[in-house]
């Protein structure tokens, strides 16, 4: 079976190479047809968590792109729920640019018409509410989480799961993991095991979409 040369897209600097795998590692545990590179951007320690971050990464992702297109790469992951310059890769690349906030949201859809949504900003990334519209019910972020890096410790994973239990007693029967920082944690195994819930992972939902391609 032919492969899939995918490129990752991440839009927080990272320097410790274990680190930057951890998306390309999960994918290739779940899709082995998958080869893949991954790239960060750079200057971007904090990642893109407001308007202005994500201002200053859109020519840099833009950047990335090309560079993977260049070598040959079939397929490019925007590894961020925000799906941040997205419309604009795809006017400069001719290969497919999948960004991981409309792959989740679509795939939530397939599920449910009541989801609720965790991220980290206050408002839920515009990509994953222009998909879901009237099916998303409630949306809340985790207390004391600002940047993805709050999510790394004891107590983020905690908040998180808080935050989970709360859409749950809302009535929300899937949730929507609006940040790909929640990837690395593997929450969404925790969330479906614990509460019960549907839990759509943001990498593993373009995972999913991509592996589409192995029969172009």
């Amino acid at each position: 079976m032919k492969k899939i040369k995918l490129g990752i897209i991440r839009v927080l600097t990272i320097d410790n190479k274990e680190m930057l795998q951890t998306h390309e590692r999960i994918l290739k545990e779940k899709f082995p047809c998958f080869e893949i590179e991954t790239k960060c951007i750079s200057n971007q320690p904090e990642g893109i968590y407001n308007y202005d971050t994500e201002m200053t990464a859109i020519p840099k992702i833009i950047d990335v792109a090309q560079v993977f297109e260049e070598e040959g790469f079939d397929a490019i992951f925007l590894s961020c729920a925000a799906d941040p310059g997205i419309d604009l890769c795809r006017k400069k690349v001719k290969i497919p640019v999948l960004g991981a906030g409309s792959s989740a949201a679509s795939l939530a859809l397939s599920f449910s018409n009541k989801i609720g949504v965790i991220g980290i900003t206050d408002k839920t990334p515009n990509p994953i509410v222009e998909i879901l519209k009237d099916n998303l019910m409630y949306e809340t972020k985790p207390d004391g989480v600002t940047t993805v890096l709050d999510l790394y410790s004891e107590a983020g994973t905690h908040k998180v799961m808080e935050s989970a239990s709360i859409l749950k007693d809302k009535g929300c029967d899937t949730i929507l993991l609006a940040c790909t920082g929640l990837t690395t944690l593997k929450i969404y195994k925790k969330i479906m095991e614990e509460l019960n819930i549907i839990a759509i992972d943001p990498v593993l939902a373009a995972g999913t979409m991509i592996s589409y391609f192995l029969d172009r």
